[in-house]
């Protein structure tokens, strides 16, 4: 049985009580912000949407400290969208580490 998407946002707003409002970040800006959210939390992704914005949840105040740094600090221009200019060169979180397929030894 499925949950109507307005149960699963309450639910993580209830798990997740720290919380990151993103602006314009879809596109491109997608992957990095999740490699972002990776680094804080070494944990899945939790996203939802509020009122068009991306809602990253996280556990505890310092996860989320260290993801709104990111955020603030990486050199993307949150006020624009993403497709409205060239890319910037901006300070890339690390790679998330592969989840499945061979291990590193065996690449």
């Amino acid at each position: 049985m499925s949950r109507p998407y307005l149960k699963i946002v309450a639910d993580y707003r209830r798990q997740y009580r720290h919380q990151v409002v993103v602006i314009n970040g879809d596109d491109w800006r997608d992957q990095y912000l999740s490699r972002a959210h990776y680094a804080a939390t070494s944990g899945p992704l939790v996203q939802w949407y509020e009122d068009g914005r991306k809602v990253y949840g996280f556990k505890n105040a310092e996860q989320a400290a260290q993801f709104k740094t990111w955020v603030e600090t990486c050199g993307i221009d949150w006020s624009t969208r993403p497709r409205d200019g060239p890319i910037p060169d901006f300070a890339k979180p690390p790679e998330r580490p592969a989840m499945y397929g061979p291990t590193p030894v065996g690449r």
